[in-house]
């Protein structure tokens, strides 16, 4: 998701807000950028508009990360919980067994 979707669209609305920029305010003289300060203004919310909705995206990413490493914690607990429960139960057989030790290593 991230390689193939999200980080193209983040290199693509930083672009556009790279060149927002430069053609709004560095590219334009005093006068002709008085002229057009309107529509800056408005081009200025839509770009607004696309870096709250990159943002939501990464926030989401994030959750989504955050809920799988929990889980994935979960999942070792419960695996070095058995781990534990087999190595008890190993050793109990191994006191118990009349089998010789060399069949438990």
């Amino acid at each position: 998701v991230f390689k193939q979707g999200l980080l193209p669209l983040t290199f693509t609305v930083v672009f556009a807000v790279g060149q927002f920029f430069h053609d709004r305010y560095l590219d334009l003289e005093l006068g002709v950028w008085r002229k057009q300060l309107d529509k800056a203004f408005h081009a200025a919310v839509e770009r607004r508009k696309l870096c709250e909705c990159l943002a939501a995206y990464y926030h989401h990413l994030l959750d989504e990360a955050k809920r799988r490493i929990g889980a994935a914690a979960e999942v070792m607990g419960t695996v070095l919980f058995e781990a534990r429960q087999y190595e008890k139960s190993r050793k109990v057989l191994r006191l118990t067994s009349n089998v010789n030790d060399e069949m438990f290593c």
